[in-house]
């Protein structure tokens, strides 16, 4: 995840801290000075669904379900745009 992150997430100098009730991790842990520490809490199903691209991270921010402690609009349009939400797209075999 750390190599997939990191060359999606295009922020010099932010450090991306995860926080669920079951897990608390850094995401993007930086070499050199941090300018900014951010926190993301969510709940464990939420992050799933997000690395899984079946999450509209702007929407979930503004409706609160996800909160961004140190963040701001540029960092959450960088958050969002590394992991795009994917909406779903159902097939037959999902039925069987």
């Amino acid at each position: 995840m750390g190599k997939f992150w990191k060359d999606r997430f295009d922020l010099p100098g932010v450090e991306v801290t995860i926080w669920t009730p079951q897990e608390d991790f850094c995401l993007l842990r930086l070499k050199g000075d941090t300018v900014k520490k951010v926190t993301c809490e969510m709940k464990e199903e939420t992050l799933v669904r997000w690395i899984m691209g079946r999450l509209d991270f702007r929407a979930r921010i503004r409706e609160g379900s996800i909160t961004l402690v140190g963040g701001n609009k540029r960092i959450v349009d960088a958050m969002a745009e590394a992991i795009p939400f994917v909406h779903w797209v159902y097939h037959d075999i999902d039925n069987i």
